[in-house]
């Protein structure tokens, strides 16, 4: 039918303006699912009013402010998490290592590691000279779980900015997350009580922004480099594949990014020269550390239940449930023994 017959038929007939707006709303849904908007296990339309928020929304923000202003799961979810990187060593060590899997368990079936590479980089994720590093790195990820209330404040922020001419406003919502990386290395390296060149890396790259996620990984180079070099390429290739225009998935910018961090890791070894004694010294600390107290039957907690339910979901939610035996399962590890983790 052409246009115009379809709105004559809209206007004449109630039936057919009813199943023309039932279609736009069941198409919206589908939209709404695919982009991670609204939960994938929502089967029936929204009321009226709820459909009419939801499409504003829609509109105006991003999927993750959507999602998480609208899904009262999400919101609780999101809110345990950081609630036991804050209080659970168990979470905030598992969390970083379900993390790095999902990112070797990608690059190996995209065919980018080969099986041994694979299975080496699953083996050094449970070396327990490098722990505290990935803790650390678990916990300047879950910061990121803030996103959802920071993007309003940039927002909040520029706009400030731009109408009172200081720049002090928007500058000071961007280097929130530099400022609590810094703060959460510093607490590491505290309650660790390890030199502060173990930490001196993090430091300094944990206070830049968007890139300070790479702080542990860079940290970890001295003794675990091939880890940490793939963590490097990995955070260029995302970035290669979301840059606009000329990014994308295996374009030549991702490859180019990718291959970059190679320049990266030069430097750094440069850096690790100039610095050998030192970085020799904190590599045998670390490798001389006792990995922790004997475990200790305890009785579980609300907060290690509430641990090991979150890994299990996150497992569930990265694909990580039917790992081999090289990935050690999230819900096993939670339901094991509490040890006391400084």
């Amino acid at each position: 039918q052409s246009f115009r017959d379809q709105l004559g038929q809209i206007c004449r007939s109630r039936e057919f303006r009813q199943q023309a707006c039932q279609r736009w709303i069941a198409a919206e849904m589908s939209d709404w699912k695919s982009s991670q908007r609204i939960s994938p296990a929502i089967s029936r339309t929204f009321s009226r009013t709820k459909f009419g928020i939801h499409w504003l929304l829609s509109r105006t923000t991003p999927p993750r402010i959507h999602r998480w202003l609208t899904d009262s799961q999400i919101r609780q979810d999101r809110l345990t998490r950081m609630a036991l990187l804050c209080v659970s060593p168990r979470f905030q060590c598992e969390f970083g290592r379900l993390l790095l899997r999902k990112r070797l368990r990608d690059w190996f079936s995209q065919q980018r590691l080969t099986e041994s590479q694979w299975k080496r980089l699953n083996w050094q994720l449970n070396n327990p000279t490098i722990e505290e590093y990935i803790r650390g790195f678990g916990m300047h990820v879950g910061l990121k779980l803030l996103l959802p209330l920071l993007l309003p404040l940039k927002a909040v922020g520029a706009a400030a900015s731009l109408a009172s001419g200081n720049p002090f406003y928007f500058l000071i919502v961007l280097m929130t997350l530099p400022i609590l990386r810094t703060a959460v290395t510093l607490w590491r390296m505290m309650a660790s009580r390890r030199p502060v060149h173990d930490f001196r890396d993090a430091l300094l790259v944990g206070a830049l922004p968007t890139v300070g996620t790479l702080a542990f990984p860079l940290q970890m180079h001295s003794c675990c480099p091939e880890l940490s070099t793939f963590l490097m390429r990995d955070f260029a290739a995302q970035v290669g594949h979301r840059l606009p225009i000329y990014g994308g998935k295996d374009s030549r910018t991702e490859m180019a990014f990718i291959k970059s961090v190679n320049v990266v890791i030069e430097l750094i070894d440069i850096w690790l020269k100039l610095v050998r004694s030192r970085s020799v010294e904190a590599s045998s600390h670390l490798a001389t550390l006792p990995i922790g107290p004997a475990v200790q039957t305890v009785k579980l907690s609300a907060w290690d239940r509430a641990a090991a339910k979150q890994l299990a979901q996150i497992s569930l939610e990265l694909g990580l449930v039917s790992e081999g035996a090289e990935s050690r399962p999230a819900t096993d590890m939670a339901m094991q023994p509490a040890a006391k983790v400084a």
